[in-house]
């Protein structure tokens, strides 16, 4: 039987959480083998790999993927290229799903003909879906994509935050870009503006996002998260050059000169050096320039950032530093 939907799971060093995610996927309501769980061990070092083979010998629709240590991306392109289901869906190992949503989630994938499905809004998780699941009342109208993330106010930048089919992630070649941290932030606005047919959840989450203090997000400001948001520069502004639609040009352009400001914040945060401030602009292919403030004061502080980020920081550590 082919799977309806592959749970791609990448997993690293996350004994404390992996068995709590691993459960909320087995408990759903369809039999084992109509959906697989594909956990990629991206070379644990604690005891996830133990923890992992003891729940793969309990549960038969788990496939275990074992690498060495490549970084979230590269386990969740291989989890997608192990895929067999008509739908995937990216769950962080660390985190858990509610309780028999997935035969509701796919038959809104079915019956709507979504590329995309938002079913983690930001909105409080719940631990079962309702008794009686209004698609009428709990399911926003089907957007284009383009329109989901520029109109909707809906748009959710995490990859776990949507069920996805799998034709349209292949048939697009979309892939995480490997090695780096804000991987979703480079990747996920632009899968959903190719989307034909989107639509989320608009009452309840089924995904519960847990954060803890060894997860990516809490963890210090390093040179890799810094050299990341130059990923993200380069990718936008190539995303905004390849699209004729003004609206989203614009999108895409702001959204780099964002990334290109959060960095220069970073190089102040890490009190950095002459030399990791010219490493971080020789990694940008052409500064951006776009401005997205909502006032004048605004506007002004991006554009001196973007135009004069040596000037920027100096002044920054003048003020600031030289009491």
């Amino acid at each position: 039987m082919k799977p309806i939907i592959s749970l791609i799971l990448p997993a690293y060093n996350v004994e404390k959480y992996i068995e709590a995610c691993i459960n909320s996927c087995e408990a759903q309501d369809l039999p084992q083998n109509s959906y697989e769980i594909i956990i990629v061990n991206d070379g644990s070092t604690d005891t996830t790999a133990n923890k992992i083979v003891k729940l793969s010998t309990i549960y038969k629709n788990i496939k275990v993927i074992t690498q060495k240590n490549q970084g979230l991306s590269i386990a969740r392109n291989n989890g997608v290229k192990e895929a067999k289901g008509e739908y995937i869906w990216f769950i962080d190992s660390d985190d858990v799903i509610t309780r028999n949503c997935i035969t509701t989630l796919t038959s809104i994938m079915e019956d709507l003909r979504l590329d995309a499905l938002a079913c983690a809004p930001s909105i409080s998780f719940k631990e079962s879906f309702p008794k009686t699941f209004d698609f009428q009342n709990d399911i926003s109208k089907v957007y284009q994509g383009t329109e989901f993330l520029l109109h909707s106010n809906q748009f959710v930048i995490g990859a776990w935050c949507y069920i996805f089919k799998r034709s349209f992630w292949i048939n697009n070649h979309f892939s995480f870009y490997p090695k780096i941290v804000y991987e979703d932030t480079q990747l996920i606005p632009y899968v959903i503006s190719k989307a034909t047919k989107v639509a989320t959840l608009t009452r309840f989450s089924c995904y519960n996002y847990i954060q803890h203090p060894s997860s990516i997000i809490n963890s210090p400001i390093s040179k890799h998260k810094l050299l990341s948001t130059t990923v993200i520069v380069n990718s936008h502004l190539k995303y905004a050059n390849e699209t004729l639609a003004p609206k989203l040009n614009q999108y895409f352009k702001k959204s780099a000169s964002s990334a290109f400001i959060n960095g220069i914040n970073k190089i102040i945060q890490m009190k950095a050096d002459k030399k990791t401030l010219n490493e971080f602009l020789s990694k940008i292919d052409v500064r951006p320039t776009a401005l997205y403030g909502k006032n004048i004061i605004q506007r002004l502080y991006q554009y001196v950032i973007l135009h004069y980020p040596h000037t920027f920081v100096k002044l920054h550590y003048l003020l600031k530093y030289s009491k």
